[in-house]
């Protein structure tokens, strides 16, 4: 063979070795240089450890199995007078599942060639441990094995020398260079057989009880982690009722309303846990947390002024570490607009409070306006002794990486306006 016309086996394994794809030349060409010696078993090595950490793409798998198949013969089961089917299943120690079904099948008037193979990682082979029994052997020829599907209808056999060679040689090659684990190359191996050895369906069977196992794990810690948030909201509930009856029960005006505020700090975060409490997951729609927080805003709002704050916009879905601190804020900047800015001076229909909000794919914002009377004379939020205000400028900037601004509202009043960054993956 000339120079030029040599197949660049180091090339190929350096393209996989930097993720690089294979080409389908590359792949047959690959396949019939190491059939004919000419791509040695060291650098095939080589190719299968870049294969285990690169991986393959869907239709390099593809092309890997269907050179595999052309590296030999196809098994020809068109003459039986039964359909024929296999079944492939995932390694098992024991090859329960085909003493089982091979028989069984055949009962049923199928014919099933299952091609097995030897030992292979920490299973062993179909074969080594059948080889046990007395008298049974792997290496059935063409002809008998067509007449004992037509007489039997189940065999449990070796696939022939002929039967996707390559596959033979790469089966024995994996085991002993750390990269039977392989996906592509479990099933570039598993479908070069199943396929060369004619069959008219193949069933595939998969070991579920692992994976059920851990649905069953991932199910009871939901509900432990739902069943956390349910109890602490009902111990926030309570907390807030016995703050309730505190400030009931207390005569300076001071005491009462700082007692107020509490619960309603407490009854914000309690929503939050309340939602979560019924979410499957760990992140909640805000707008029913927005709605409902505004709800209890309202609500104890000054009689003279009754407002309802409104809702304009979408919150969208949020991670319980942002939803819990914004509820707080959002109730924070709330009863601030009715305490300060609408207690005084507006009649029922004229007052205005709504909270717009704006989701990005990157960040979320808010703004909650007012046309009450609007800041003091020499307003300096930084420097403000509002308690409430500290807590929004604590959680906004310090807990969720945000930025806050406070200015008069166009038209009069005041607006608040909270800015803050948001996973891209938990946007609606």
């Amino acid at each position: 063979m000339s120079d030029e016309s040599r197949f660049d086996g180091v090339g190929v394994i350096r393209t996989k070795r930097e993720g690089g794809a294979l080409t389908p030349d590359q792949i047959r060409d690959l396949m019939r240089a190491y059939m004919s010696g000419e791509f040695a078993e060291e650098q095939m090595s080589a190719l299968l450890m870049a294969i285990f950490w690169r991986g393959m793409t869907s239709a390099e798998t593809a092309e890997w199995t269907g050179a595999m198949i052309a590296s030999g013969e196809r098994a020809d089961l068109s003459g039986l007078s039964r359909p024929t089917v296999d079944k492939h299943s995932t390694g098992g120690v024991g090859d329960k599942l085909s003493l089982i079904i091979v028989p069984l099948v055949a009962v049923f008037g199928a014919a099933v060639p299952q091609m097995s193979g030897r030992g292979l990682g920490h299973t062993g082979g179909t074969l080594d441990k059948l080889e046990s029994i007395p008298g049974w052997r792997p290496d059935l020829d063409p002809a008998a094995l067509l007449q004992m599907l037509e007489k039997v209808g189940g065999v449990i056999t070796a696939a022939g020398d002929e039967m996707a060679p390559a596959d033979r040689r790469l089966y024995a090659l994996r085991d002993v260079t750390g990269t039977v684990e392989s996906i592509p190359l479990i099933a570039s191996s598993i479908m070069s057989k199943k396929i060369a050895e004619g069959t008219g369906a193949l069933v595939l069977v998969r070991d579920v009880t692992e994976l059920r196992r851990r649905e069953r794990e991932l199910l009871t810690k939901d509900a432990t982690i739902r069943e956390i948030h349910h109890r602490v909201k009902n111990n926030l509930q309570t907390v807030a009722a016995l703050l309730r009856l505190q400030a009931r029960r207390s005569h300076a005006p001071e005491a009462r309303e700082a007692l107020e505020e509490a619960v309603r700090r407490v009854g914000s975060i309690a929503v939050v846990h309340e939602t979560l409490s019924h979410a499957p997951e760990e992140n909640v729609d805000f707008d029913d947390i927005a709605d409902r927080v505004a709800m209890m805003a309202g609500e104890v709002s000054a009689t003279e002024t009754r407002v309802v704050p409104k809702i304009v916009g979408s919150f969208g879905m949020l991670p319980a570490s942002v939803a819990t601190p914004l509820a707080m804020v959002l109730t924070e900047l709330l009863q601030n607009a009715l305490q300060h800015g609408l207690s005084r001076g507006k009649a029922p229909g004229d007052a205005l409070l709504e909270v717009y909000a704006r989701r990005d794919p990157e960040r979320l914002s808010v703004t909650v306006a007012d046309n009450g009377a609007g800041l003091p004379p020499g307003f300096d939020p930084d420097a403000t002794t509002s308690l409430g205000l500290q807590i929004v400028r604590t959680l906004v900037v310090g807990e969720l990486g945000g930025r806050l601004r406070i200015a008069p509202r166009a038209g009069g009043g005041t607006e608040a306006a909270v800015d803050l960054p948001v996973q891209s993956e938990l946007s609606p």
